[in-house]
């Protein structure tokens, strides 16, 4: 009894262990995802067609040097853990390719024919967006400040987009792509709902891509 006491013990410490650990690593998982939309792997990805991509083709996509080639291996690793890409063994050699999943497909450049939430992770994962995130003990310390973001910024944060073009162009693409996709699953679901309105109004949508 006490051995199986002592046992339990140990395995919801190692839990604990692995909890804390999967929190304190998880901004490996997101950076992994900014970086590989910033190379366009998704597109790269998408534009060899149905056939998986090995790992060679994809680096001489991505126009970098083949010393990365291990670097991109163990990003794509990451990816493909997270469930972003999956991978299948093609040819005599069993080498193994990288396809697109339901999540990466959503990260495609916009071209006006499919939503795409790759302004979604350049936008929340900016670093001026990430920064108040690193000094939101002090923020709770600072009287002044009403919200983290002002505490390291200096102002709030739809002002601070006036600041920065690039910032302030992803946030637009990411409301509007948001609203598109948001949108065609609630009028295809619910149809009934919206079979005798005659207007529709978006309030507060930016572009107004909702109505």
């Amino acid at each position: 009894m006490e051995f199986t006491s002592q046992s339990q013990k140990n395995s919801e410490l190692m839990l604990a262990q692995a909890h804390v650990y999967n929190h304190v690593y998880s901004y490996v998982s997101c950076m992994s995802l900014k970086c590989a939309v910033q190379l366009g792997i998704p597109d790269i990805i998408h534009n060899h067609g149905q056939v998986p991509i090995t790992l060679s083709s994809l680096v001489e996509n991505l126009s970098i040097a083949f010393t990365k080639t291990d670097s991109v291996q163990r990003l794509m690793r990451i990816l493909v853990h997270s469930g972003f890409f999956t991978t299948q063994t093609i040819g005599e050699n069993e080498e193994e390719g990288y396809l697109l999943t339901p999540s990466s497909k959503l990260l495609l450049k916009d071209d006006n024919t499919r939503f795409t939430l790759s302004p979604f992770v350049l936008t929340v994962v900016d670093p001026f967006v990430l920064t108040p995130f690193l000094s939101l003990s002090s923020s709770f310390k600072e009287s002044g400040s009403s919200t983290a973001f002002e505490a390291s910024h200096g102002v709030a944060f739809l002002n601070f987009l006036e600041r920065d073009s690039e910032l302030n162009k992803n946030f637009s693409s990411m409301m509007a792509n948001d609203s598109r996709l948001l949108m065609s699953v609630v009028v295809d679901e619910g149809k009934k709902v919206f079979q005798n309105l005659k207007s529709l109004v978006d309030v507060g949508g930016g572009t107004g891509a909702a109505s």
